[in-house]
């Protein structure tokens, strides 16, 4: 806030903050465009709208919203074909997560992150392993490494292979997945929130095509009812049909038409 009676603006926030800011960002793009540079920059969890051709790339912690609520990914679904984000450092998960309760929630923050459109991150801690997040100190047992590790792989793959849906698409309204478990998560204040053990999301490319796809973020194959016309695999493994029920491998995603 700036209360300056010389700066031609008027006391307090307002409309004016956004067009300093706007001088300021085309002033910063200006300056990397002389040098060459390809740099992207970005800010400490998402753009405002008025920002959002500036600053393409965002540590969007949306972890912060456990303690207030559930999060949910409204913005990817308003704004992601314009930019992409990442999923952040994670800080204060601890305060946010009961991670002695919650052993899986780093494989569901992952996969959460993934279904918004978001690249994935972890933070390492002692000795280079995969910590529960950035303020976790080092003596807190760690989270299992190897099926992070996996689930990374598995989805960094679709990432790669799929980046006119996720890269450059627009989130669009999922089909339902029927037959579900449960997955709950244990929060600090002593309240549970609930999701789908399977997360999904349905994407639309700059041609028009629609695909969704289904995150199976725990360790054992998990099975669903979902309407479909074609089932899309990568090399983590097979989804298989019986009967009407979608099984999908663990620590894997499968894209259905």
């Amino acid at each position: 806030m700036c209360y300056a009676q010389d700066h031609g603006h008027g006391a307090g926030p307002g409309i004016w903050q956004n067009e300093s800011m706007i001088r300021m960002f085309g002033r910063i793009r200006h300056d990397l465009a002389e040098k060459g540079t390809h740099m992207v920059i970005g800010c400490e969890c998402a753009a405002a709208e008025p920002f959002i051709g500036y600053l393409p790339f965002n540590d969007l912690r949306y972890n912060i919203a456990f303690f207030a609520g559930k999060p949910v990914p409204a913005y990817a679904y308003l704004f992601h074909e314009y930019l992409n984000n990442f999923m952040g450092n994670q800080c204060v998960i601890q305060e946010a997560l009961n991670v002695e309760k919650d052993s899986d929630c780093v494989l569901f923050r992952l996969a959460y992150s993934f279904i918004a459109g978001d690249m994935l991150t972890v933070t390492l801690g002692d000795q280079g392993k995969i910590n529960w997040g950035w303020d976790v100190p080092w003596d807190v047992a760690l989270p299992e490494q190897e099926p992070i590790v996996a689930l990374i792989r598995n989805l960094n793959a679709w990432r790669r292979g799929y980046k006119g849906f996720l890269h450059e698409g627009r989130m669009v309204k999922p089909l339902p997945l029927k037959e579900v478990d449960d997955y709950v998560l244990h929060l600090c204040s002593g309240y549970t929130t609930v999701y789908q053990s399977l997360l999904t999301s349905r994407w639309q490319n700059p041609a028009g095509e629609e695909r969704q796809v289904i995150v199976n973020f725990l360790p054992n194959v998990q099975s669903c009812m979902v309407e479909h016309e074609k089932i899309y695999t990568n090399p983590a493994g097979d989804a298989m049909m019986h009967d009407g029920i979608l099984e999908i491998p663990a620590l894997s995603a499968v894209w259905i038409s």
